[in-house]
């Protein structure tokens, strides 16, 4: 589930929640939330920040992003970004 709310004329609030339901024997569920800005600066140009967290739960090592970062089993994992995007 996922939401994008104007703030302002050029800037958007952002936030999202992600459930897994891990079904097998090890019952590795996870859950993941995320909220965040984005501000244009141009049609071309946007400034963001976004901030994540994902609980594992019985022994899951999911991770956010593409960051190759080990987790441990069951362990909470949060980031946060900030940024800047131009499109050419």
């Amino acid at each position: 589930v996922g939401v994008h709310v104007p703030v302002t004329g050029t800037g958007k609030a952002v936030a999202s929640f992600t459930q897994r339901d891990d079904r097998s024997a090890a019952n590795q569920d996870a859950s993941q939330w995320a909220v965040g800005y984005f501000e244009s600066l141009s049609k071309r140009t946007t400034l963001y920040s976004t901030f994540g967290q994902i609980h594992n739960k019985n022994g899951g090592t999911f991770g956010i992003g593409y960051a190759p970062v080990q987790v441990a089993a069951g362990h909470t994992v949060q980031s946060l970004q900030v940024g800047i995007n131009h499109t050419f």
